[in-house]
């Protein structure tokens, strides 16, 4: 079983993170194999004799890199005919020639004997400078222009064995990298339900795979990933309503951290969107400049949803809505659903994943979702539409609270547990602060259950007013609510399109009330009466 299978309907992006994670292994391996050598063989030259140049580099591809920058090697200062290269890409010497090392409180050493060519004469040496004379950036140019004047070449010409100026390559500038190479931050986007948070915990499993294809779903870094227990898989998901400051200078310090059974440091955000703009600001130096092992994979439902200086910085990878069918498949197989319910379930979830497994599972769900959405349609009086926000706020609450009072309860007694109390013991004064912190999240996770559990409302009666409107229009679509037909049609013959298009703008508006501080029952409140049948 793989780690893809349960990404639906992304065939795209299952096939870009499968070749990001080829390339990320391809790149992990060159690192092992540099280091490798360089333990067996090569010395460091960084202030005394030493041999060849030992090269550290990492392999990923940045997303956007000015010319210039970031490619190029640093040569460090040393004593010798070879200096520490760090990077991947071509060596360079800022203010000097590349092929010169700076000598910084080191010894020039003593004199060697030129290697000699097949031919037998002596190869050019690269000239040294003078001894206790450090190079300045006009200095390097200057022996720069004095090296080349001698040798009788032009600035971008290299010389070959034979003494022959050759010409040096053209190298393209800024190179646009591939849409499938790896690199170190990624922005994973796409609608609610699209299944986004499934698919980048998946794509860091394919990044510790060891397996022979990555996501193999067979091998332990698969299984530990996916079950969430892998060390260097770092996951923040908030139940909360935005994401803390303290949360994300936590995750910048797992990001500096080096891997410890894996290839890879992968830190998921699953929830990006709930971060403040100053959280966001935080966390944009550890992204724009992350250790070489670390990957960043933030989930967003929009590319909108994140900082433009974030988003310049990573890799936007966009899911689409799955087709119902892919949704439905996946419930049977992952669920075991009843195929006919599991079709309807997709249908009426919109291709939502995660509302489609809670009708195909809950056996409630579908009753409430049927007396929701024919509320509204029963209504006929001002007084009628506030009972009816009253009942709909108050269901949610219920639900909401079903869903969180055990998990409250025991963090609760763990908490107890921890400072030394045990069963309905007084808090003393001194640890009611650390109680009392528990309690502010728990009420914090409460709200967002709730808001969660109005806004599935929300989304439900958008689904039935769009198949009123679509049938008023005579637009040849499938309906979302095939089970409410009759109703559906009887709703379109006694109310026009107009009506239909105002009662859309009231739910799209109290969706955006429900995520501000606006009380939900005078939010409800205000739909309900919008939504009553005008005469």
């Amino acid at each position: 079983m793989s780690v893809w299978d349960d990404v639906v309907g992304q065939e795209a992006v299952v096939a870009r993170f499968t070749e990001a994670a080829r390339a990320a292994r391809v790149a992990a391996e060159e690192r092992e194999g540099r280091l490798t050598a360089s333990d067996m063989g090569s010395a460091t030259a960084s202030g005394a004799d030493a041999g060849p140049a030992a090269v550290q580099g990492t392999g990923l591809v940045a997303p956007a890199t000015a010319p210039g920058t970031g490619s190029a090697a640093t040569v460090q200062g040393a004593d010798a005919g070879s200096a520490v290269v760090q990077g991947a890409g071509p060596a360079t010497a800022s203010g000097a020639d590349a092929g010169l090392a700076t000598a910084s409180g080191a010894d020039a050493g003593p004199a060697e004997a030129a290697p000699l060519t097949e031919d037998g004469r002596a190869q050019p040496q690269p000239v040294r400078p003078q001894r206790n004379t450090p190079l300045t950036e006009g200095a390097g140019q200057s022996e720069r222009t004095g090296q080349l004047e001698r040798t009788g070449q032009s600035e971008g010409a290299s010389q070959s064995g034979d003494g022959i100026p050759r010409p040096a390559p053209a190298r393209p500038r800024n190179p646009r990298p591939e849409a499938s190479a790896m690199t170190h931050a990624w922005l994973v986007t796409g609608p609610p339900g699209s299944g986004r948070s499934v698919a980048a915990r998946a794509f860091a499993a394919a990044l510790q795979c060891t397996g022979p294809t990555p996501g193999c779903g067979r091998c332990k870094p698969c299984r530990d990933v996916m079950s969430g227990t892998h060390p260097d898989v770092v996951r923040l998901a908030t139940d909360k309503l935005l994401i803390t400051m303290e949360e994300v200078k936590g995750l910048i310090g797992e990001a500096q951290r080096r891997p410890w059974t894996g290839r890879w440091r992968v830190i998921l955000v699953e929830d990006a969107d709930r971060m403040a703009e100053r959280t966001t600001n935080v966390l944009l130096k550890s992204i724009e400049e992350p250790p070489p092992q670390t990957v960043w994979l933030l989930c967003t439902p929009s590319a909108d949803d994140v900082l433009p200086t974030i988003r310049s910085r990573c890799r936007l990878v966009t899911l689409r809505v799955p087709h119902p069918d892919a949704v439905a498949e996946l419930l049977v197989r992952r669920d075991g659903a009843d195929p006919a319910l599991a079709a309807r379930a997709a249908r009426a979830s919109q291709s939502h994943i995660g509302l489609a497994r809670h009708l195909a599972t809950d056996p409630g769900a579908w009753e409430r979702r049927r007396r929701l959405l024919m509320s509204p349609v029963s209504l006929r009086s001002v007084g009628d539409a506030v009972l009816a926000a009253a009942d709909l706020v108050d269901a949610a609450e219920s639900e909401a609270k079903d869903a969180t009072v055990e998990r409250d309860a025991r963090e609760r007694a763990a908490l107890l547990r921890a400072l030394g109390l045990e069963g309905d013991a007084r808090v003393p004064p001194s640890l009611r602060a650390q109680v009392r912190a528990l309690e502010e999240d728990q009420k914090r996770r409460a709200k967002r259950a709730r808001t969660d559990v109005l806004d599935r409302a929300m989304i439900d009666l958008l689904s039935f007013y769009r198949d009123v409107l679509a049938t008023q229009m005579g637009s040849d679509v499938e309906r979302v609510n095939v089970d409410l037909e009759d109703e559906l049609d009887q709703v379109a013959a006694t109310t026009g399109p107009e009506q239909s298009l105002a009662r859309i703008a009231a739910i799209e508006e109290c969706r955006a009330r429900l995520r501000s501080t606006v009380s939900p029952l005078l939010a409800v409140e205000a739909l309900m009466v919008a939504l009553r049948p005008q005469a």
